[in-house]
């Protein structure tokens, strides 16, 4: 048994007061650093918040329309003893616990960014990423050297992380909801067709594809995507139109069911779009919940969700026929890029 103590622990026992007053300094430098993060990035629309009491060790920002609670959905990012044990700050995308369904969002979540976990990795080189399946309620996970922090470097970091909102828009609106069809833009099965047979019907129709075309990498993630521009159109009054198709024929509601369209898109100016359903015999024609719709502009992906009952048609056996799905959009003043497109029962 040792009488008293080794040289090293005499050394680190009159260091303490050193460390002690330098780890205070770290705290206000490292809230000061998370401030102006704060500041840069509201400027964006984000909500912010700071757990505890100052100085504050962990921030988390999410969007206003969130699920919200104690913690709710958001990104965070913290610097606690136990990471600072490790010289690191720990960052990531979480689904806490007090969210409605929030192993359900989750698994959503992860459902959606799994086709993107290549680029994520990559465009997340520099925290060291991860996509954890447990627990639960974290889906990304990532630690960036607390030696290299700064504003900026923060706020790089986190614009790479949050170009994720728009998956997390979708999880939380489809969770526990079933997809029967979710387009394909790599050219699978599930490609939407983008060129009208019936142009010529229309005077004002341009040609068979109209105003669409296919961009390899302007999607979410460097995903393609399709783009409708103005001044072009495959239909009527200026609208361009999409036809869904599974396994090469059109995609066909299923009868008597509440069901939801959500499609991902964004532009940067305002612009009208409706979903409608075809009899596939008789081609008559029926606007689904109330379209057409104006869509206001948004510089990032937003996610427009609509669901509710199959109208019926006049005259038309639903139960033995079924309804062709179309997507239409006027783009009047910009273009318009759409991701995603998701059919499925509410």
């Amino acid at each position: 048994m040792p009488e008293t103590f080794s040289s090293d622990v005499k050394i680190w026992l009159e260091k303490q007061h050193i460390l002690a007053a330098t780890e205070n300094h770290f705290r206000h430098e490292w809230e000061a650093i998370l401030t102006e993060v704060r500041r840069q990035l509201s400027k964006e629309g984000w909500d912010f918040r700071c757990d505890g009491e100052p100085p504050h060790e962990e921030i988390k920002i999410r969007r206003p329309h969130w699920p919200d609670g104690i913690c709710g959905v958001h990104y965070e990012m913290r610097a606690q003893d136990r990471f600072r044990k490790q010289g690191i700050a720990d960052l990531g995308l979480h689904v806490e616990q007090d969210v409605p369904q929030h192993e359900v969002v989750a698994q959503r979540l992860r459902q959606l960014l799994s086709p993107f976990a290549g680029y994520l990795l990559s465009s997340l080189a520099e925290v060291a990423p991860a996509l954890p399946t447990s627990p639960p309620e974290k889906v990304i996970r990532g630690q960036l050297p607390l030696a290299n922090i700064s504003v900026e470097t923060i706020c790089r970091v986190l614009h790479e992380l949050t170009a994720t909102e728009s998956f997390v828009d979708e999880a939380v609106l489809l969770a526990g909801k079933e997809t029967i069809w979710r387009s394909d833009l790599t050219g699978g099965k599930e490609m939407p067709q983008t060129e009208a047979h019936w142009w010529k019907d229309y005077p004002t129709a341009t040609g068979p594809a109209g105003g669409w075309e296919l961009d390899k990498e302007s999607g979410r993630c460097g995903s393609p995507c399709l783009i409708c521009r103005p001044g072009k159109s495959n239909h009527r009054d200026g609208w361009n139109i999409l036809n869904l198709q599974k396994s090469g024929y059109p995609f066909q509601f299923p009868p008597g069911e509440r069901v939801y369209f959500a499609v991902t898109a964004r532009s940067d100016m305002e612009f009208e779009m409706e979903f409608i359903l075809e009899a596939n015999s008789t081609g008559a024609w029926k606007h689904a919940f109330d379209g057409p719709f104006k869509i206001g502009r948004a510089n990032h992906w937003q996610v427009i969700f609509r669901e509710g009952m199959i109208p019926e048609i006049p005259g038309y056996d639903m139960s033995s026929q079924g309804l062709d799905g179309h997507v239409r959009v006027n783009a009047v003043h910009a273009p318009i890029q759409i991701d995603s497109i998701e059919v499925g029962r509410s």
